[in-house]
């Protein structure tokens, strides 16, 4: 699994457990929040680059009922930049993005899970330590995932990921950074 993948992931799986939706005719809404993250942290990701991540991210998460069952579908939008800035050089390999994360379908297994189906799409920019774009990818990217839902089907705020449920269903769009290696690039990026 590539950084780009990890990183699209791990934005899914905040919206999962912290909110998206989905629209419909007996659709309720539960949540509709804004919210702004931003902060930094030593990036220890590339073997002998000794590296910050600096981050700020700004969306809108909505949670809505959708159906008889009353289970919960997520919709968030998230803007923002990841900055990886090399300490040794003090420049910056930066990424830019607007991506937008909804659950399609929601599945009561019967058995204590759900299987959820979510749509991430989006786009990412790419800068060097110069301030020149690099890469464009965007695309679509969808999967599923299964949760156990802690006994409460309709309220996501006790579920919990099941390790390893996770399954790749569709990849379409642009990815220059494909197949290309990420701590590499952070070094010839930010020399």
């Amino acid at each position: 699994m590539t950084l780009m993948s990890k990183l699209v992931g791990t934005i899914a799986a905040t919206v999962l457990l912290c909110g998206t939706a989905i629209s419909g005719a007996s659709a309720a809404v539960v949540e509709n929040l804004h919210f702004q993250d931003s902060g930094s942290e030593p990036f220890t990701f590339c073997e002998g680059i000794d590296a910050v991540r600096s981050w700020d991210d700004q969306g809108h998460e909505l949670m809505k009922t959708k159906g008889n069952g009353g289970l919960v579908y997520f919709k968030a939008n998230v803007r923002g930049t990841t900055s990886f800035t090399n300490l040794a050089t003090g420049k910056a390999y930066t990424n830019v993005y607007r991506i937008t994360d909804r659950d399609q379908k929601v599945t009561d297994n019967g058995d204590g899970t759900l299987t959820i189906t979510i749509a991430t799409s989006g786009m990412n920019k790419w800068y060097d330590g110069d301030g020149e774009r690099v890469f464009v990818t965007a695309g679509q990217f969808r999967f599923q995932v299964m949760v156990d839902d802690g006994g409460t089907p309709t309220d996501p705020s006790d579920d919990v990921e099941i390790e390893g449920s996770f399954v790749q269903l569709k990849v379409a769009g642009r990815n220059p950074t494909a197949g290309r290696d990420f701590c590499a690039d952070l070094a010839l990026f930010t020399a």
